[in-house]
């Protein structure tokens, strides 16, 4: 990933959360100490940030380059980074906002990896929309009572379920309370 791809991963980051009501441009400029004029030039790319006002921003929203990108590079990375002495694909558990509205996900948004046994996503065919082709494709959520309930007999409440995002196809993982170590 070159500079202006960083660049543009950071915009699209810090909009998203602008979107989503997590974040505005007058809070991102009181965090990172910029003017909002720069904030809002930024945002809507009108002007690019120096290397010092991304790492301003990278700091003041606990991001670091890793969580920035796409999923494929950082599977990568990490394949390199660790050997590969395990025998089970993993999964990353997150909160369902983020399995419904972001297409990758970084390590920091990830409450933790859910192991599976090695191979058991591999014989699943996917069939990607076209709005979700960059979409991660595996994530796990957690099923709160009140979405269980209906689903009795296939999800317990607190059941950890895999997410095919692109197939919309969901496995029940565990059938265990919340103090369950799946």
């Amino acid at each position: 990933m070159n500079l202006a791809q960083l660049h543009e991963r950071l915009r699209l980051e810090i909009a998203r959360r602008i979107d989503r009501g997590l974040l505005t441009g007058t809070v991102l400029a009181r965090q990172t100490g910029l003017q909002p004029s720069h904030i809002s030039n930024f945002i809507h790319r009108k002007r690019k940030l120096s290397l010092a006002a991304i790492d301003r921003i990278l700091a003041a929203q606990m991001l670091s380059v890793e969580d920035l990108l796409p999923a494929r590079h950082s599977r990568a990375i990490e394949a390199r980074q660790a050997p590969f002495e395990d025998t089970s694909d993993s999964v990353p558990l997150v909160s369902q906002e983020i399995a419904m509205n972001s297409p990758g996900v970084s390590m920091s948004s990830s409450v933790e990896m859910i192991q599976l046994p090695a191979g058991i996503l591999e014989h699943l065919r996917p069939r990607r929309a076209i709005i979700r082709r960059d979409w991660q494709r595996f994530l796990a959520v957690r099923v709160t009572p009140a979405q269980a309930l209906p689903m009795v007999p296939v999800f317990a409440a607190h059941s950890i379920v895999v997410i095919d995002r692109h197939y919309n196809r969901s496995f029940p993982i565990s059938r265990r309370g919340p103090a369950s170590s799946t």
